[in-house]
């Protein structure tokens, strides 16, 4: 029960239409359960299960991650997106920087699709 009632909650705060993206080669989604944030965790060696899950079941941010469109369910990129519609943070396993270009250039497309979104 309790872990459904989780799950709940980050599905309140997370499933956001405005947090889904893709284009051609990449695809963004947020992660919806307590077993998707360790799921991450494992794969990219991070904290996100630790500190930043508790931070969205609460609305105070966002996380998502990015993946090939060819391979959906390989770990890619863990990227924190604020409710202002800002990308707080883009790393790869080991919060290692991206250094791919596309990868790179996504994450500037990525902001520019956040941003056209927001109204206040």
């Amino acid at each position: 029960m309790l872990k459904n009632h989780y799950n709940d909650g980050l599905k309140k705060h997370n499933d956001l239409s405005w947090l889904y993206y893709e284009n051609d080669k990449f695809i963004v989604k947020p992660l919806l359960t307590k077993e998707e944030f360790h799921a991450e965790t494992q794969a990219q060696h991070n904290c996100v299960e630790r500190i930043y899950m508790e931070r969205v079941f609460n609305g105070v941010t966002h996380i998502v991650v990015v993946r090939k469109k060819d391979q959906p369910d390989t770990s890619l990129i863990t990227c924190e997106v604020s409710n202002d519609r800002n990308i707080i943070q883009y790393l790869k396993a080991w919060n290692n920087r991206c250094h791919e270009q596309d990868e790179c250039d996504f994450q500037e497309e990525y902001a520019t699709y956040l941003k056209s979104t927001f109204t206040e």
